[in-house]
C-alpha cells in the first residue's frame, strides 16, 4: 500500500475510471454524503452503496433532492448494502453480506472478477477527507 495527498474524497471518486465500483463506508456521515453524491453524479459508476440504515438512505435521498438530484440517480444507490437473505449485524456477517453483492453485480454487468474484484484499487481517507492511503 501507498500512501498519498489527496485533495478530499470527491476527487478520489472523479479518477476512478469508468465502471468503477464506490462502496461508501467511512465513520463520518458527512463524508459518506459527500462520497456518495460525488459517485451518484457519475454516469458511469457500476455500483454505489452505501453502508448504513433504510433511515440513512431516506436522510442521503432528502438532501440529494434538495440538491436537485432526480430520483432515478438517487436509486442507483444501495442502502443498506448486502445481499438480502443475510442476516446479522456483526461486522464479519455484513462484510460478507456485500462481497456477495458486489459479486453478484459484477457477474451481471459483466466485470471480470480478476480484473475488477480481485484487485480493487482502495481509498483510506481521513477524517477531514484529505488524505488518502490508495492500494
Amino acid at each position: 500500500m501507498r500512501r498519498r495527498v489527496a485533495t478530499g474524497a470527491e476527487r478520489e471518486v472523479s479518477d476512478a475510471p469508468p465502471g468503477a465500483f464506490f462502496l461508501v463506508l467511512t465513520h463520518d456521515h458527512g463524508l459518506d454524503f459527500r462520497i456518495a453524491e460525488a459517485a451518484l453524479r457519475r454516469d458511469d459508476a457500476g455500483f454505489v452503496g452505501v453502508i448504513g440504515s433504510k433511515s440513512k438512505r431516506e436522510r442521503f435521498r432528502h438532501r440529494l433532492e434538495q440538491r436537485g438530484m432526480d430520483g432515478a440517480r438517487i436509486d442507483r444507490m444501495q442502502c443498506p448494502v448486502g445481499i438480502a437473505g443475510i442476516a446479522g449485524k456483526q461486522p464479519e456477517v455484513i462484510a460478507l453480506a456485500v462481497v456477495a453483492q458486489l459479486v453478484q453485480v459484477a457477474a451481471t454487468t459483466g466485470v471480470e472478477a480478476s480484473r475488477g474484484l480481485a484487485s480493487p484499487r482502495a481509498a483510506e481517507v481521513s477524517a477531514d477527507g484529505e488524505e488518502a492511503r490508495c492500494g
